[in-house]
């Protein structure tokens, strides 16, 4: 399975106009084409990075699924489609992701492919690049320490996806973890505070992985309150 994340630089007066072009366009027609449905639509937390940004994922169960999408959205049925969304962003940014092996499983048929309205909720998305060398490792050390250490009902976080950039799909090697915040007071407290030192003490996860990465970026998105996963 791929991923197609993008991140949209929305016109400011138009983020709205390339919502429901993504809520009643995109996601109905990806439904008609087997093996390709649009998972998330996400802003970008105010005051949490640049101004009028929208990050979306779109799932395609393979290659094969990806070249016909890429056709349609070039010149068949999505054409039209993807000149209105251009007029209503600056520019859009891409890379594509595959699924780590302790990625959390997905099913395609189990995506809404119609709008519902839910609360919407609150996720931090990390972009790690490993050291030179070392992303297999990195990527081995995940799922056999961090992804433990959050799978518990107390956790702040659950990881709802673990990726890698595809090669020729993005900065290669970037590690990329889709999660879930359960609470967001805790994390309001996270922010305005520095990490207690025995977060940090050796053999806490945060000390042993910058063994394997010491870069990373966290963006805040908020799911749209239709986003087919929450």
């Amino acid at each position: 399975m791929l991923f197609i994340e993008e991140t949209h630089a929305a016109i400011g007066a138009r983020i709205d106009d390339l919502e429901v072009l993504y809520r009643d366009g995109w996601m109905p027609e990806l439904a008609r084409t087997d093996g390709a449905r649009l998972v998330w639509f996400c802003h970008l937390a105010h005051g949490s990075s640049l101004s009028y940004r929208v990050v979306t994922l779109t799932a395609v169960a393979d290659g094969a699924t990806w070249e016909h999408l890429s056709a349609e959205v070039r010149g068949g049925r999505l054409a039209d489609w993807r000149r209105e969304a251009d007029r209503c962003r600056h520019q859009v940014d891409g890379r594509i992701l595959v699924p780590l092996a302790c990625s959390p499983a997905l099913d395609l048929g189990q995506i809404p492919t119609a709008p519902v309205e839910v609360t919407p909720v609150m996720y931090m998305q990390d972009t790690m690049w490993p050291r030179r060398g070392l992303a297999d490792q990195y990527e081995e050390a995940l799922a056999s320490s961090y992804l433990p250490l959050v799978d518990h009902p107390g956790s702040q976080l659950s990881v709802e996806g673990a990726y890698r950039t595809a090669p020729g799909g993005g900065t290669h090697r970037q590690v990329v973890l889709m999660q879930r915040i359960r609470d967001v007071d805790r994390l309001t407290q996270l922010l305005a505070n520095e990490l207690p030192e025995e977060m940090e003490a050796p053999g806490t996860w945060m000390h042993e992985a910058l063994t394997y990465r010491e870069r990373w970026r966290s963006r805040l998105l908020r799911t749209a309150s239709w986003s087919p996963v929450q």
